[in-house]
Formats: structure tokens, sequence, C-alpha cells
């Protein structure tokens, strides 16, 4: 009982704020405690029939519901563009970084180093990949070649759409509205 006393406390004042704010016609019933108490599980104060807005266009008006789900809808385009750009600006900029990883290991053996030379810290990783490996430096030449074309291959792909994915977030509504 005290459970339902609290919440019609809480119902009772938002109710008597709401019917003082907005003066509605009819006024959201505000039944004593007592009353609610005693109300059948099948009465009209259960029902939120006073919140159905029953005359509202948005209720009836079959063009203006059509309208509604429409800018729903491309809300909810933009907002996916939105992601999907961010996805992409995510995936071009880890692409770089590691194209820039990439370039910097062959380089480094590609360089010409002589006995004489102090190896970069690069240079040094990939010596001792090769020796604790047993791996000729010529097979670790092969495989970050092999590595960077295939890297490359994936720029290109991803070249043909990214602009498109990456305009998108700055005309998204426009793309929309042109398709």
């Amino acid at each position: 009982m005290k459970l339902l006393k609290n919440k019609w406390i809480s119902y009772n004042h938002r109710a008597i704020n709401y019917n003082a704010t907005y003066t509605p016609n009819p006024d959201l019933p505000t039944p004593t405690f007592d009353e609610v108490k005693s109300f059948q599980i099948n009465n009209s104060f259960w029902n939120i029939g006073l919140l159905d807005h029953p005359n509202e266009p948005w209720a009836i008006d079959v063009e203006t519901q059509k309208g509604i789900t429409a800018y729903l809808t491309m809300t909810n385009c933009d907002d996916e563009l939105r992601r999907i750009s961010r996805e992409a600006r995510q995936a071009l900029n880890w692409a770089v970084n590691m194209a820039a990883k990439v370039e910097n290991i062959l380089d480094a053996l590609l360089m010409d180093v002589q006995e004489t030379d102090v190896l970069t810290e690069t240079q040094q990783n990939l010596q001792d990949i090769c020796t604790a490996e047993n791996l000729p430096k010529s097979v670790m030449e092969s495989v970050i070649s092999n590595t960077a074309k295939k890297f490359c291959r994936l720029w290109i792909t991803w070249n043909s759409s990214c602009n498109t994915v990456l305009l998108w977030r700055h005309c998204g509504k426009n793309y929309v509205e042109r398709q």
C-alpha cells in the first residue's frame, strides 16, 4: 500500500501542476487516495485516454503520420551516414598509420647496411627476428614486400569508394534527398 501511496502522491502533485500550468479541457483527474484505492481495475482513471489526443493531426491525419515517418527515416539515415563516415575515417586513419609502419619496415630492410653502421631500432628488430627465426634477409624482404603489395591493393580498392563515404558526413541530407 505504501508503494501505491507514493505513486499517488507523485501523480497527484504532477496532475495538479499540469492542470494549473496548461489548463487542459478537461482537467486531469486528481482523486483522493481513498478514491484511488477503491477504483476497480477497469476504472477509466487507469486508462490514459485523456493523454491519447484523438483529435490531433499526428493521431488521425495520414499525411501528417507519413511526414513524421519520413522525418524519422531521414533522421535515422543521417545518423547512420554519420556513423559510417566516422568508421570510414577511422579505417583510413588506421590505413595511413599502417602504411607508414610498413614503409618504415620496408625502407629498413632495403637499406644497404654496412657492418660498421649503427642499426636503427627497426633494423635491429628485423635483424633479431631473422636471427631468432633463422630466416634469411631475402625471405623477410619478400614477406614485407608482399604485405606492402596487399596493403597497396587495399588502398586502391578503398580509393574508389572512400571519397563518397566521407562526403556523406558533410552532405548527408543532400545525398539522401538526391537518391
